[in-house]
């Protein structure tokens, strides 16, 4: 059992190791927690498992293990800004899912610095890697682990199988001239700092000769690891940031191909970048389906500015009548500002007339019919099974109803929005937030396309005298949908009367028979030639609808 005392003097001493003098909340003990230690990189809350602690025999080893903790948030990853890009850098460059040398990577960047700085830590930290398995069936299940101990034995100075024992002797049986391996990897990681993106790229580059991967097996993970799983994880907006290289990781893999570690014929360029890390994102926040969906919910945000531009904020102004605050009247003042009465209440006749003060006015606000209509408009995005899910692509008709939304919110509008496939998903509430409308497109359904022509029909009579503009994005099943009973293009010719209608259609030509039944219904439509050019065909639509307040 471990007591405060003992968790007290060893969290000071693991401070001070790092220079840090700034008081930090006393770490917890928590039996049920699953990694050996954790820190939570955004509060710098450390937690320890006293019982996994004991298990591999290692209550000695306490300093050591907050030491290492506290090296996640002040060097590797540092952040969990970082931590997002390696993830998606590894997915990205890597074909090792799904298996990750993440963890495996900052623990033996931490390690060797601690264990380089100071022999007592080491020793603790070799008393941690001695508490697992280390027989030959151990090498077998998980041989990169056992050559990420051989480099530790390399790093440190240590005999051949100090850590990694009989695991070792199998690991060189199997891989001969691993050892060799192992040496210059503990040369060379150093020499290619700072950045930690070439210094990753090396390092997967030797580990992942050492994996047992079984296509048939999508369960492997870094079993043998004890300090695994010891930090939190990046928030959506920091998956978010990372969608896009660097140009640290630009470098990094210049380097990487430059030297042989990398095929230059399997770097995607940009925008298959881009693809692969979207559709990374998936396995990364496996289970986590909220963070994933907040993460490309905010992606879509930010690639839907690149058609839009945000305004400065806008105010038309009343008549300077409301009176708000005192301040001294001065020469060159208008005497009508003076406020004879709050003068002498606050200083008395005679200081009032020595020096008056004056009512500052406010702008009235304008009247409503001084006030601009804001505009309102109500989207119908087909999401079947021909279109992407946008949470693990990128959907340019999602994006394009992204760009049309945030168009009209930026012109002072009104949003609200469906998606339809075989049934039907909607935000029915108008709303003036671009969050809460990328949100609910990431919604996705698959399937047939059923356009719910009774949602529109309802929404003609429920909306009255305050019509919405109405804007579906869809393709050529619209038109079979028109066609499958006598009074649907009935509702759609009737909300075109009462506001504009436009169906924005996909792989469509204006020539084309099914795009002129779709404009004998009501619509006006816009034929796009495919599915790229949604995003600036709804920015151009956007602008002649709403103004040019939101284009770039």
């Amino acid at each position: 059992m471990i007591s405060e005392a003992t968790l007290r003097e060893a969290w000071e001493k693991a401070l001070g190791f790092w220079g840090l003098s700034i008081q930090v909340d006393l770490p917890t003990l928590d039996r049920d927690t699953e990694a050996l230690a954790f820190i939570d990189l955004t509060t710098r809350r450390v937690v320890v498992n006293p019982v996994f602690l004991a298990k591999i025999k290692a209550e000695g080893s306490l300093e050591a293990i907050l030491t290492h903790e506290l090296g996640h948030h002040l060097r590797y990853p540092h952040s969990l800004a970082v931590q997002a890009r390696l993830q998606l850098f590894e997915k990205e460059i890597l074909p090792l899912a799904p298996y990750s040398l993440l963890n495996l990577f900052t623990d033996y960047l931490i390690n060797t610095d601690i264990g380089g700085a100071d022999a007592r830590l080491r020793k603790q930290l070799e008393a941690t890697y001695l508490g697992m398995p280390s027989n030959a069936d151990a090498m077998t299940s998980d041989p990169a682990f056992y050559f990420y101990l051989t480099c530790f034995e390399e790093a440190w100075g240590l005999d051949p199988h100090t850590l990694s024992r009989e695991a070792g002797e199998a690991l060189e049986k199997r891989f001969p001239g691993c050892r060799a391996q192992a040496q210059l990897l503990a040369q060379e990681i150093p020499n290619l700092a700072p950045n930690l993106f070439t210094q990753f790229l090396y390092f997967a580059s030797v580990l992942s000769r050492f994996q047992m991967r079984d296509a048939d097996d999508s369960t492997k993970t870094t079993q043998g690891n004890p300090m695994k799983g010891d930090h939190s994880d990046p928030s959506p907006g920091d998956y978010a940031d990372a969608l896009s290289r660097s140009a640290q990781e630009s470098e990094a893999i210049r380097k990487a191909i430059e030297e042989g570690w990398l095929d230059p014929k399997e770097i995607p360029d940009q925008q298959t970048s881009e693809q692969r890390r979207v559709a990374g994102l998936p396995g990364v926040l496996a289970g986590k389906p909220k963070v994933l969906a907040e993460a490309m919910a905010l992606h879509y945000r930010r690639l839907a500015e690149r058609y839009l531009l945000k305004p400065p904020k806008e105010r038309k102004a009343g008549e300077p009548i409301i009176p708000t605050t005192l301040s001294p009247w001065e020469i060159g003042d208008s005497p009508k500002e003076i406020d004879w009465l709050s003068s002498i209440v606050a200083s008395g006749a005679d200081l009032a007339v020595a020096a008056p003060l004056k009512r500052d006015l406010d702008d009235d606000e304008p009247s409503e019919s001084e006030q601009k209509v804001s505009p309102r408009l109500e989207i119908y995005l087909d999401v079947s099974g021909s279109m992407p899910d946008p949470k693990t692509s990128v959907n340019a008709m999602t994006l394009a109803a992204q760009v049309l939304a945030m168009s009209a919110l930026r012109n002072g509008g009104l949003v609200r929005g469906l998606i339809y496939s075989t049934n039907n998903v909607k935000h029915w509430e108008f709303t003036r937030s671009e969050m809460e409308m990328s949100r609910f497109l990431m919604n996705y359904i698959g399937g047939g396309t059923s356009f719910p022509f009774d949602v529109l029909k309802k929404s003609v009579v429920d909306c009255g005298r305050q019509q919405p503009i109405r804007i579906v994005l869809t393709d050529a099943d619209f038109s079979y949908n028109l066609k499958e009973k006598k009074e649907h293009p009935v509702i759609t010719k009737t909300a075109s009367e009462k506001s504009p209608f436009i169906a924005l259609l996909n792989y469509a030509a204006a020539d084309a028979p099914w795009v002129k039944e779709i404009g004998q219904a009501g619509l006006r439509t816009i034929p796009v030639p495919d599915m790229a050019s949604f995003p600036k065909t709804a920015a151009a639509l956007g602008e002649s609808l709403f103004g040019k307040k939101g284009r770039g």
